[in-house]
């Protein structure tokens, strides 16, 4: 095989490959097994024609023409690797040529990894929105939340606010006609929710039993039945209830959680949220921290790139939708969005994580983060837990779309996250300097789990995927 790499602007080199008859052959012969399992040839079993005896049935364009598609990849991809390139992104692969009577030929267009410096990060102060401790009232809050569970309604005469039950009976009208899928006798609603339509929580407060009310709103895109519409709605305030808390006692706690005490529910509860807010602080510093470093380093994230992180976002709606029991197209009609639009509005994220991607693999780079054999095998371990595969099996399929070196990329990552959150200054919106270590076992299993989550999208998208791709890091 032949390669010529040429330096192009903007970051980028033009690979051209020329490939011999003999290096096209092995890719011709499984093509041809291919397309013999389709073709019936008398006194030949499915798949197991000759190659040439289907040439002249079929013809040897044929063949190409099936090869082509799986060999390109394959030959760009040994091209690059011999070629040391480090390229990201999506290749642009064209002027094939050749492949019957001369050797195969095309010309890739590739991006180039960005090159990225970050340089010493000790001057960098990340400043916290608000405490890590707990506050009283998120306490208080937690444990009313529990009381919650059990509480009880007390029929009130007072206006209706916030957080009250309202036994309502309710009538909406489109034109003159009848709204069946919004109208309800005895309807016990929560001021306060949101659950039908803005303007009906606005209405019922300052409410009182025997109110009559009448308002026109628009229901939302989302909404199953009129979306987008605007409806006359006609509500009879027939009761205002407010919620009663159970006492908070020894003997309460005792009877109705796992704990004997107040104090003892109160210690977990304290513990629960310190560990709870301590992570959710963590991951706003990290994500303040990274913001500083993609700022320091100017990262310009290649269109390719931008491009595949795009996709995979809309394949993860598609997924989502689908649990749902909702299509793309459905979704598209009932938002009123295209999916060039979609892919707009998903933009400046898709580009803004990408380059997150590139600034901390830089720094991981300058900061001596990697990731051991050990490491690699624990989180190919855990992967093969979740697909119900045998860890050996799970490292071969790994390895062989790829997919592994994406894995170790990630886990180095969430590893760089780690030490960068330690190098950089943190501080509390007050300016005194905060501690947001985890104890080491527990900060070993975050950085594990991050990695598996933040790898788990490219190997969905891989998965099925049975042969060797020409893909860069991305």
């Amino acid at each position: 095989m032949k390669t010529t790499v040429t330096s192009l602007p903007g970051n980028q080199v033009r690979v051209e490959v020329e490939v011999s008859e003999d290096e096209l052959s092995p890719a011709l012969e499984r093509a041809a097994r291919e397309i013999g399992r389709k073709v019936k040839l008398k006194g030949f079993r499915p798949g197991r024609i000759p190659r040439k005896v289907l040439e002249r049935h079929v013809g040897r364009r044929a063949i190409l023409d099936e090869a082509v598609p799986v060999a390109v990849p394959a030959f760009l991809a040994d091209a690059v690797d011999a070629e040391e390139i480090d390229w990201v992104g999506r290749p642009t692969v064209d002027e094939v040529d050749g492949g019957l009577d001369a050797p195969l030929s095309f010309v890739a267009t590739l991006d180039l990894r960005p090159q990225v410096s970050i340089g010493d990060v000790d001057d960098i102060v990340v400043t916290l929105d608000g405490p890590v401790a707990p506050t009283e009232d998120e306490i208080e809050s937690e444990i009313d939340a529990i009381r919650g569970r059990y509480a009880t309604l007390e029929t009130v005469t007072r206006p209706a606010a916030e957080g009250d039950h309202v036994l309502i009976n309710l009538e909406a009208h489109r034109n003159t006609d009848s709204i069946e899928e919004l109208t309800r006798n005895d309807l016990l609603y929560e001021l306060g929710s949101g659950n039908l339509v803005e303007e009906l929580d606005t209405e019922l407060s300052g409410a009182t039993a025997g109110s009559i009310l009448k308002f026109n709103a628009t229901l939302p895109e989302t909404a199953p039945f009129h979306a987008g519409e605007e409806v006359s709605f006609g509500v009879l305030v027939k009761e205002v209830k407010q919620r009663v808390l159970p006492e908070l006692t020894d003997d309460w706690v005792d009877e109705n959680s796992e704990f004997d005490t107040v104090d003892a529910m109160r210690a977990e509860l304290i513990d629960h949220l310190t560990a709870s807010k301590l992570n959710y602080m963590r991951q706003m510093a990290q994500s303040k921290a990274v913001d500083a470093l993609v700022e320091r380093a100017g990262v310009l994230v290649p269109e390719s790139v931008v491009e595949l992180e795009l996709d995979s976002r809309i394949n993860e709606l598609v997924r989502q939708l689908a649990s749902q029991g909702i299509d793309l197209g459905g979704y598209l009609d009932a938002t009123g969005e295209t999916l060039d639009s979609l892919r707009d509005r998903f933009r400046p994220e898709a580009e803004k994580t990408r380059a997150a991607d590139f600034a901390l693999s830089a720094y991981a780079e300058e900061a001596g983060v990697s990731v051991s054999d050990t490491d690699l095998e624990r989180l190919v371990t855990v992967l093969a837990a979740q697909a119900g595969k045998h860890p050996k099996q799970m490292r071969k399929e790994l390895e062989r779309s790829g997919r592994l070196e994406s894995l170790k990329e990630s886990f180095t990552r969430q590893k760089a996250l780690g030490t960068l959150l330690e190098s950089v200054k943190v501080v509390d919106d007050a300016g005194e300097a905060v501690d947001l270590s985890f104890p080491e076992a527990d900060d070993d299993e975050s950085v594990a789990e991050a990695a598996i989550a933040e790898a788990a999208d490219d190997d969905e998208l891989a998965a099925d995927d049975d042969e060797p791709s020409a893909s860069g890091d991305d």
